[in-house]
């Protein structure tokens, strides 16, 4: 495993407040403390102004994040919808084995302290080497779009399933790309308010019959730490303060 290159990407959107408060909680749950696998670490921030900038850079700096991307969203945009879009599609590029996004208002715990993320990772993509993305997100209950079962488990633990959410995404970017992006499907710019990034990638995973790992049993938790603005909307309220407080309620619950 010692030339295996992860990838670690933790996207912003003039939110580094927020970041401020999961990054620790993060990169502990995925790295620990021992720096015993060949990753790096990357924050990208969009939509930025002069304060969310410096705000970032000194995060960065706190954290030995190795690379920064602050990404002029209003001049590059490409890809309508939902502002993530943007910041998914450019990091798909990156060059790594395997690449983990987590957006700023996630919040990642273990439940099992020597539980090995990173290797668990790995091993999993070794024994199931055609599936390109896996993830796990603890709040699915709450979403329009419902998590259903594609097929049969890929292993113990681990459904086939219809959908992505792209707050917690890990790639084998090797399967994905053979599976999901080939003649570019992934980067045609077909996104709009209503079909967004994880759209994008739940409709080809079905159309090309490719699987979608999702991490039932792993001994993780995974919140986004955000609420609908309505029971059945398709909207998340986006409220800073509401996201704080919910942060401050998952941390005192599961760290």
């Amino acid at each position: 495993m010692k030339d295996v290159k992860f990838k670690i990407c933790f996207i912003s959107h003039e939110d580094a407040e927020i970041l401020t408060k999961t990054l620790f909680y993060n990169l502990k749950a995925l790295v620990g403390t021992e720096h015993k696998y060949n990753y790096e670490t990357i924050i990208l921030s969009s939509d930025s102004s002069r304060e969310n900038d410096l705000n970032i850079l000194a995060l960065a700096k706190q954290y030995q994040i190795d690379e920064v991307r602050i990404r002029n969203r209003k001049k590059s945009l490409k890809y309508k919808g939902d502002p993530s879009n943007e910041s998914h599609m450019s990091i798909l590029s990156t060059n790594a084995d395997y690449l983990i996004v987590i957006e700023s208002d996630v919040i990642l715990f273990k439940k099992e302290s020597d539980f090995d993320l990173l290797k668990e990772i790995y091993s999993f993509f070794e024994r199931n080497k055609d599936v390109g993305i896996a993830y796990k997100m603890s709040d699915h209950e709450c979403w329009n779009w419902k998590l259903e079962d594609v097929d049969r488990e890929l292993e113990d633990g681990v459904r086939n399933v219809n959908r992505v959410a792209s707050h917690f995404l890990i790639y084998n970017l090797k399967a994905f790309n053979r599976n999901l992006n080939k003649n570019g499907n992934v980067f045609n710019n077909n996104y709009t308010e209503e079909f967004n990034y994880e759209d994008k990638i739940s409709v080809e995973s079905i159309t090309q019959k490719k699987p979608i790992a999702f991490l039932e049993d792993w001994p993780i938790e995974v919140w986004h730490c955000d609420k609908k603005v309505s029971e059945n909307s398709g909207y998340y309220t986006k409220d800073k303060e509401l996201k704080m407080k919910m942060i401050d309620q998952f941390v005192s619950k599961f760290s």
